[in-house]
């Protein structure tokens, strides 16, 4: 199996949350983890933000960017290209969805185009999954799509 992470999703997997069991699940079932690299930005954002917020440990805050910097190089990382981005671009127009998250259905997409294999989408984020699922993603089951 074939899964597509997007921010959010990874996030869940270092800081419990709901959804952060599914991800677990997730990462457990693929045989491949794949995700855009303007995640690596956003992730390490998110955990900053979190952190600067005062909602994790400065000692868990080290931990966790540790451990994700260190899991990072097992995912399968797109790169963002013209083609992902000319193709990002529509789906904000079609879709009227953010621009990273665009970026990020765009490179899921676009895996499954080049492969020829179904990609199964994790996000928490009810519009994007909604795009997901017209561009014939296969979304996983969580608590926006029961």
């Amino acid at each position: 199996m074939i899964s597509y992470l997007d921010t959010g999703a990874i996030v869940k997997f270092y800081i419990s949350e709901i959804g952060s069991e599914t991800v677990k699940e997730i990462f457990d079932l693929s045989d491949v983890l794949a995700t855009s690299s303007i995640a690596y930005v956003e992730t390490i954002s998110t955990f900053t933000r979190i952190n600067n917020e005062k909602k994790m440990s400065n000692s868990d805050y080290r931990n966790i960017i540790s451990n994700f910097k260190r899991d990072w190089e097992d995912l399968f990382i797109l790169k963002i290209d013209n083609t992902i981005i000319k193709t990002a671009g529509q789906f904000i127009e079609s879709y009227k969805i953010k621009g990273y998250d665009s970026l990020h259905l765009a490179s899921a997409v676009l895996l499954g185009q080049r492969i020829n294999k179904i990609v199964n989408f994790c996000c928490w984020d009810k519009k994007l999954n909604e795009a997901a699922s017209k561009e014939n993603l296969s979304i996983f089951k969580n608590d926006l799509n029961p």
